[in-house]
């Protein structure tokens, strides 16, 4: 079964995604922010970490840095999600090694379309 990790400080937006995607099949976690996702992750890597850009304790930015200093983690997808709109423009110039980026608000469609592409459907009876 396909994982995701979703990490955001607002659990009412993270709670919204983990129900979303595990009724489309994915086995979907969530963590309050990145250090406590550093935790999850380091005891079983997800497919794809979904993460909030600003965060208490460690923010998107920090937990991606991490992620990409650890060798074994190179196969792990990592979205990044913000609700500031002029951010995302000078992330993507700046080369930040994310593999996709999420303006919020967004719809349902608009979420499953990107986890699709960076991690395909999940197969049945997984």
């Amino acid at each position: 079964m396909k994982s995701i990790l979703i990490v955001d400080d607002e659990s009412v937006m993270a709670e919204t995604m983990l129900l979303m995607l595990n009724s489309r099949g994915y086995r979907a976690s969530m963590a309050g922010d990145g250090r406590r996702a550093t935790e999850l992750i380091r005891k079983k890597p997800p497919d794809l970490v979904i993460s909030d850009l600003a965060m208490p304790v460690m923010d998107g930015l920090q937990l991606l840095e991490w992620m990409r200093d650890h060798r074994s983690l190179d196969k792990v997808k990592f979205m990044i999600m913000t609700g500031k709109q002029n951010v995302l423009g000078p992330l993507k110039r700046h080369h930040i090694e994310a593999d996709d980026y999420i303006a919020k608000p967004f719809n349902e469609q608009q979420l499953l379309a990107m986890v699709e592409k960076m991690i395909g459907r999940p197969t049945p009876g997984e």
